[in-house]
């Protein structure tokens, strides 16, 4: 049925008609996926353009509640695996925004269950890691954002989820493991003191001194002033001497 937009966040078809094959799909697959999004997003078939945006018809757009000039195309292949990925990922972002953390895993959870994508594998890891301190579940969602990853755009700064995979791992124990990760995010961002400041820790932990000191000399080649990897050299060597 055609409708009107009001209040809120909804996800619209532009009609064509029912000669338009676009048209006839979509709201074939509204019928199926609006109930999924309940209280969430509402879903509207709507003749013509919207706005002063002309759009072809079969077009698919989300509008976020802030306006009618306030929308976000959809425009991967149009599936329903794929719309609900769409959708999930929005509700999620939103729910994060809002520190509705739970929610969040739950829309990202759900976002994944339709499409599998590095990109939100990493922002559920990081949700369950810094903000509700789920380390065992998150370092699964950093595996498999980084083993889902081909080099293409869906994974923003790898050296980054390659950092906190290895904060991750150093949490739980698994220094080797986190070694591995904090060897990778320093490869791929040369000036990131930090992965040698945090391997170093992993060295120490392991009894590998002189692996934790080259770590904390290249730390402090990379960033001269960290008054951290300085401290901890430091340290080292004080305990090196009290044990000569």
């Amino acid at each position: 049925a055609k409708a009107a937009l009001g209040n809120g966040k909804w996800f619209v078809l532009l009609d064509g008609g029912t000669n338009c094959k676009k048209s006839a799909t979509g709201r074939k697959m509204f019928a199926n996926i609006s109930k999924e999004f309940s209280n969430k997003i509402k879903f509207a078939v709507v003749a013509g353009s919207i706005g002063v945006y002309k759009l072809p018809a079969g077009t698919l757009l989300l509008f976020v509640g802030e306006g009618a000039q306030r929308f976000v195309e959809f425009k991967d292949e149009a599936s329903e695996a794929n719309i609900c990925h769409f959708l999930w990922y929005y509700v999620a972002e939103t729910e994060v925004s809002l520190n509705r953390f739970e929610e969040g895993v739950r829309a990202y959870t759900r976002a994944l269950t339709a499409k599998s994508v590095p990109e939100v594998h990493s922002k559920l890891a990081s949700v369950l890691h810094q903000r509700l301190r789920d380390i065992p579940t998150s370092v699964i969602h950093y595996d498999k954002a980084l083993q889902l990853f081909d080099g293409a755009v869906q994974l923003k700064e790898e050296w980054h989820v390659q950092y906190m995979a290895g904060n991750a791992y150093l949490t739980l124990g698994y220094q080797e493991k986190a070694q591995r990760h904090y060897a990778r995010a320093s490869e791929l961002n040369p000036t990131f003191a930090s992965a040698d400041r945090e391997a170093a820790i992993a060295a120490t932990v392991m009894s590998n001194y002189t692996l934790a000191e080259f770590h904390l000399r290249r730390a402090l080649a990379r960033s001269e002033n960290d008054v951290d990897a300085l401290t901890e050299l430091a340290a080292l060597l004080l305990g090196k001497i009290a044990l000569a």
